[in-house]
This record gives C-alpha cells, structure tokens and sequence, in this order.
C-alpha cells in the first residue's frame, strides 16, 4: 500500500502519514538500538573491570605466598655449615671474575691499540 502511487488527495495524505510514521518508528529503533550497544558496552566493561580485579587480587596472594615459602626455606638452611660456607666463598668468586673480565678488556685494548699504529 505504501508502494502504490495514490489517486486521489486523501490517499496521498494517509500515504504521508505512514511514511512519516514508519521513519518515526525506525527512528525510535535505531535510538533504542544505539541505547542498547552503549548499554552492553558498558556492561561488559564493568564485567572486564571486576575479572581484572579478582586477576590481581590472585596473583598478588600468589606472589605473597611464593615469598613466604622462599623466606621460610631461606630461614631453614641459614645454619646449614655449606651455607655459610657458600655465603663466605660467593663475593670472593665475583672478584674473581671481575679480575678476569679486567684481564680480557687489557688485552682487547692492547690489540686495538696495535692495530691502530699500523
């Protein structure tokens, strides 16, 4: 009906009015389908906020946890006789390998220096 090419000037009126009626309507639509994106948008941002809260709350019990266990098995072998002796002999091996590590960059530097005079 809509479709139809009216006769007379009634029909051209009440083709007007639905017309009118049916953008109105689709209007009303795409409002209440906009209302409805925003609406699950929003949603589904608070339902992420609340699972990244419940995620950080975990790891941080888990990283408390895991340094709780850490410091009791520390706190367990501090008296063992090899630790103290590991405690004692580390510093001395990283000097050690600073003097080594000295050692390599002389020579490095030696080469270069020779390579430049000639």
């Amino acid at each position: 009906m809509l479709f139809m090419m009216p006769n007379k000037q009634g029909q051209n009126t009440e083709r007007f009015i639905l017309v009118f009626e049916l953008k109105f309507r689709l209007t009303r639509m795409a409002q209440y389908r906009d209302f409805l994106i925003i609406f699950s948008m929003l949603h589904m941002y608070w339902l992420i906020t609340i699972i990244a809260c419940v995620l950080c709350v975990k790891l941080q019990h888990l990283a408390a946890a895991c340094i709780q266990r850490n410091v009791r098995k520390l706190t367990g072998i501090q008296e063992w006789p090899w630790w103290r002796l590991y405690v004692k002999v580390k510093p001395l091996l990283n000097v050690q390998r600073t003097e080594e590590e000295l050692r390599d960059k002389d020579v490095c530097m030696d080469l270069v220096l020779h390579l430049q005079s000639l």
